[in-house]
């Protein structure tokens, strides 16, 4: 009973940091529920049969972590809760606005397209033009990141515990301080080799906080 409730806590605490969606809080509790009335009458049977329910009950607790995975969710650029959005800009595919960061200081742009996406006919082949869109595009959230080995919600929910984080930073994401216009501009050019996503370089870039210091960052 103990060893079955401490697994239970353990998963509930795994949720948190997965942040898995309301169903898998609804489901564990229930299932722990209709877990000890099962076991009141597994007590009064064979060994075997507290076993088999100990093993159905913890392929239930699986199946309620899968179930309940969090939605793949794009990160907002800001961390204001509503955050002030940039006048809006016109570049050759057509006008987006960006927004400003929670202190005001700088304007972000982020998720602008500078390629066509290479799948296809286009694979192998040298960068293309991005397609045209129509109305008022919103950089408000940071791009998917191309496909590569990631580290999981858990892990980055455990690495914000303890101050570590990634920088969010790509190539589509655009940091430049308010009202400069025609100043230098940096570029920064992520690493990675297919193999990792990209970091800040060691001496701690932070992209925001450089943007600050400087005209522009892209």
């Amino acid at each position: 009973m103990a060893g079955m409730a401490f697994l239970t806590v353990l998963l509930l605490a795994l949720m948190e940091l997965n942040k898995n969606t309301l169903a898998g809080w609804i489901l564990v509790p229930a299932a722990f529920v209709l877990y000890l009335f099962a076991r009141k009458k597994a007590l009064r049977g064979k060994k075997h049969r507290r076993l088999v329910m100990n093993l159905a009950y913890l392929g239930v607790l699986a199946a309620c972590f899968a179930v309940s995975q969090p939605p793949v969710r794009r990160v907002p650029v800001s961390d204001a809760a509503k955050p002030e959005s940039t006048e809006v800009l016109s570049v050759a595919q057509g006008s987006l606005t960006g927004v400003r960061s929670a202190d005001g200081s700088v304007e972000i742009f982020a998720g602008i397209p500078y390629a066509a996406p290479p799948v296809g006919d286009l694979r192998w082949k040298e960068p293309q033009e991005p397609a045209a869109w129509e109305g008022v595009r919103s950089c408000d959230k940071f791009a998917p990141m191309s496909m590569q080995p990631s580290n999981g919600n858990i892990y980055n929910s455990l690495a914000q515990i303890i101050g570590y984080h990634d920088y969010k930073i790509s190539l589509k994401d655009n940091f430049t301080p308010p009202d400069e216009r025609g100043l230098p501009l940096s570029q920064y050019l992520a690493p990675g080799g297919y193999k990792q996503h990209p970091k800040a370089p060691r001496h701690g870039l932070h992209s925001r906080r450089f943007a600050q210091d400087r005209p522009a960052l892209v």
